[in-house]
């Protein structure tokens, strides 16, 4: 129970752990065998923040690197274009 008090006594010392948790600060069975004596379904409700969390981090990422791609893509085509047009105007 000290330890149940220790980890999820406060807001504050749930919200740093569950931090720990997501960011490889504090392994996931230290954080799940408190609650696991407790109820099946606490722990339950803790991996799915956890994947919920890093399925959220996974798609914030692929969404910034896919943006990026993007706007290259775009600006590359701006150039082809560009670069045709001059070639065409030349050759008349």
């Amino acid at each position: 129970l000290e330890i149940l008090q220790s980890f999820y006594g406060s807001v504050e010392s749930t919200m740093l752990n569950l931090f720990m948790a997501i960011t490889g600060g504090r392994d996931w069975v230290v954080l799940c065998d408190p609650l696991m004596e407790i109820s099946i379904v606490l722990v339950g409700i803790f991996a799915a923040y956890i994947a919920f969390s890093l399925l959220a981090m996974l798609n914030v990422v692929t969404g910034v690197f896919v943006e990026s791609v993007l706007k290259s893509q775009a600006t590359d085509r701006d150039l082809f274009m560009v670069s045709n047009a001059r070639e065409l105007f030349l050759s008349l």
